[in-house]
């Protein structure tokens, strides 16, 4: 295989095969996943390259960096399950890619794989390996951090003794495999240029857990791969894309659950696989529970293997109605599209060749694309695939009833309100404030320019006066520019301090809510000890805390977000006023309007977090065998749930002054960048003028001919460039309220 390790000197080892990169074909013909958002993408993107020449070096350093964050845009989906729910499966169907992620070894690995769409690898690479670091395997094989915690809480034999019997034998297989390689690879990345099609067996799956090293090739470096990545330039999502496999939640290795979580953390949409003999199981209940903290708005439920189901006429509603009923229960208030289908459907219409016919018609299940009209009866038998008219339709019915084209619907419905789409929207508005400005700047040059052709008109005796007043006018633009200068740093210092006030308030109601809901706990566990009905296992209903939690830190941080948006609404005339001084008479930016100006509620991931309360009875049973007093069970519950749930509300308030803060940032940038730009505009046009009044002054009547004619072709070039700005202004403008028809029709249909 050929392959490099990081840090040493790059070289691109490996022959092209199937899958070699930029290679996910869309067989089935579907895709444009995404192409909504694409199309808003790049419309934007050529509105900031013209908008770039238009402006002076402070704005144009203003639109170059939005560029790039505009070029760096990718809408991340997370798909999440339990093991041998089809997750692979289904996303080989979601990109129609049968061979792409392995499905026939189990991926007993701690390893996320994401696969990157329309995005180049680095160093122009198609797949990179990174390895566990020494002190993440040391983490890793200690149960270290977070894990390491919940064992110290928990009694011998329970799930975190497992998980260190697991991480044992993980070393010593990763031992058996590599060898003298163990500690040389860790920390290091595995680089190639193209992707084979065994490559995946190598790093993500492992197989059975045995040592056995003759029957471990499959899977050599699994046991210490962090992540998979892998890039492809072709595929069905027309915007670019990251998909990202997680490793799987409904085992006792805990490690997977806090990787799962982490890898969600990041993540724009989450696409739930379901199975529909069992949906919503007990693993698949804990699996929502992890995922409370996410945007409930930004979930996709897919139940798979339908094909499963003997009757899906009469079954198939049964279990979509009872997955809407708890997934009400888990989210309550929220709207979650729910898509039935069956993976191996999908895949079967991409490949109908005589063994998978085979198997397609070894199922009752089949005789469901009867049911829905798709196919005549006297079609669903194995002969008749031997006629093409046939076998087409076929696969039509079987590639609508796998789901997937809802699925795209549903994925590209949620990219138009996703946190990608919240980034153009901001970079939508920068570029049209800062194109109105560039109109309004443009047009008093224009004026001034006119006004000064006139002035010329009368030759060089006045040309003396002109540049005296030339000369007060950049002295005032220089304290202007002072001016803007410091305001910019009083601005940001003011906004610092009231985000601060905020972040305090905002903890304050949290912890509130924490306390409120410990001594709760404390009084009912009394009262029930206290009336003799001692419980054998005392259960923590963590998440109506959660719920409160999420509750609490959404109406604080839009508390927090009116106040900013408030303030920054009352700077706006201030910064106008000082620009009057250097341009009065010229339009001043015009604020967005209202309901487009908003800060994005963070997800509020950080509730998804696991506690030692979740484990319910190990905990419990362990405790009762020292037989304390009812006032002292209470007051111990009543301190593990407030040591439990700091961490959790110190996230919260964490990640809603990340947010806030950075917001503030971009806008203030963006505000003083503006005026700074009409700043260097009137300084330039001051210097063309200065500069024509010496040459008159010099060369006389002559002279100021030729500076007329020169006079004459700006007027034409700054009318033009007038125009030129008002029509980008309105082109951003209208894909603003694109951006914003998005989230209101979410807002509408989850309501």
């Amino acid at each position: 295989m050929g392959e490099i390790h990081q840090g040493d000197a790059l070289s691109v080892n490996g022959s092209a095969g199937p899958g070699i990169r930029g290679s996910a074909p869309s067989a089935a013909g579907l895709g444009g996943i995404g192409a909504p958002l694409e199309a808003l993408r790049q419309h934007l993107r050529g509105c900031g390259q013209t908008l770039a020449t238009l402006l002076e070096p402070a704005g144009q350093a203003l639109v170059n960096e939005a560029g790039r964050i505009l070029e760096q845009q990718v809408c991340r989906i997370a798909v999440v399950g339990q093991i041998k729910s089809g997750k692979s499966s289904f996303i080989n169907a979601m990109v129609q890619n049968p061979g792409l992620l392995p499905t026939d070894v189990t991926p007993w690995t701690t390893a996320v794989t994401n696969l990157h769409f329309g995005q180049a690898g680095p160093g122009n690479h198609a797949a990179v390996f990174q390895f566990f670091s020494e002190n993440e395997w040391q983490s890793l094989a200690e149960g270290g951090g977070r894990i390491r915690e919940l064992t110290q809480r928990l009694v011998p034999g329970f799930e975190p003794e497992l998980l260190r019997q697991h991480v044992e034998a993980l070393r010593r297989r990763a031992g058996v495999r590599l060898g003298s390689e163990f500690s040389q690879l860790l920390g290091r990345a595995h680089y190639f240029g193209a992707i084979q099609p065994d490559l995946l067996q190598h790093y993500v799956c492992s197989g059975d857990f045995v040592t056995d090293a003759a029957q471990a090739q499959t899977g050599k470096y699994s046991d210490i791969t962090k992540t998979a990545d892998l890039y492809y330039t072709q595929g069905p999502f027309d915007y670019p894309v990251t998909l990202t496999d997680t490793p799987g939640t409904n085992d006792p290795f805990l490690i997977r659950d806090e990787i799962t979580r982490r890898s969600l953390e990041s993540a724009d949409l989450y696409i739930v696989v379901l199975t529909a003999r069992q949906p919503l199981s007990e693993s698949d209940v804990s699996l929502l529970r992890l995922m409370h903290g996410l945007n409930r708005d930004r979930i996709i439920v897919f139940v798979n293997r339908i094909d499963d189901l003997a009757d899906v006429g009469r079954e198939l509603g049964q279990v979509t109605s009872f997955v809407e009923r708890k997934l009400r229960e888990e989210f309550p208030g929220a709207h979650i599209p729910i898509v039935a289908g069956s993976a191996w459907w999908g895949l079967s219409a991409l490949n109908l060749e005589g063994p998978v016919l085979d198997r397609l018609f070894e199922r009752r299940s089949l005789g469901y694309l009867h049911e829905r009209g798709l196919v005549p009866r006297d079609e669903l038998v194995r002969g008749a695939m031997d006629y093409a008219a046939h076998r087409e339709r076929f696969r039509q019915a079987l590639l609508q009833m796998s789901g997937l084209p809802a699925m795209h619907r549903a994925v590209t419905d949620l990219m138009g309100s996703s946190q990608a789409a919240q980034c153009l929207g901001q970079i939508a508005r920068c570029f049209g404030e800062i194109a109105g400005a560039s109109e309004g700047a443009t047009r008093g040059e224009l004026e001034s320019l006119t006004e000064a052709r006139r002035a010329m008109a009368t030759a060089a005796p006045r040309s003396q006066d002109q540049l005296l007043q030339l000369e007060q006018e950049a002295s005032l633009l220089n304290a202007v520019g002072l001016q803007i200068g410091e305001s910019g740093k009083n601005i940001e210092a003011q906004l610092a301090e009231i985000i601060q006030e905020e972040m305090e308030q905002l903890r304050s109601g949290l912890e509130w809510a924490v306390k409120r809901h410990a001594s709760m706990e404390n009084d009912v566990l009394i009262d029930t000890l206290e009336r003799g009905r001692a419980p054998r296992i005392w259960t923590h209903e963590g998440v109506e805390l959660r719920r409160r939690l999420a509750a609490v830190f959404t109406a604080g941080f839009e508390s927090a977000a009116r106040r900013v948006l408030e303030f920054q609404s009352r700077v706006a005339p201030e910064l106008h006023q000082v620009l009057r001084l250097v341009a009065p008479g010229a339009p001043m930016p015009t604020a967005p309007e209202g309901r487009m100006l908003e800060i994005p509620t963070p997800t509020v991931a950080p509730l998804s977090r696991f506690v030692a309360l979740d484990l319910d009875g190990s905990w419990w049973t362990a405790f009762l065998r020292g037989r304390p007093s009812p006032a002292a069970c209470g007051a111990q519950i009543e301190a593990l749930i407030k040591s439990e749930f700091q961490p959790v509300v110190d996230e919260l308030v964490r990640s809603a002054e990340w947010a806030l803060s950075g917001y503030c940032a971009t806008t203030t940038k963006w505000s003083f960048g503006i005026c700074i730009n009409i700043v260097q505009a009137l300084e330039r046009r001051r210097e063309q003028l200065a500069r024509s009044y010496h040459s008159l002054r010099s060369n006389g009547e002559e002279a100021n001919l030729a500076a007329s004619q020169e006079r004459s072709g700006e007027v034409r070039r700054l009318a033009e460039r007038v125009q030129l700005c008002g029509t980008l202004r309105h082109e951003l403008e209208v894909i603003a309220r694109e951006i914003t028809k998005g989230f209101h029709r979410t807002a509408e249909v989850a309501t």
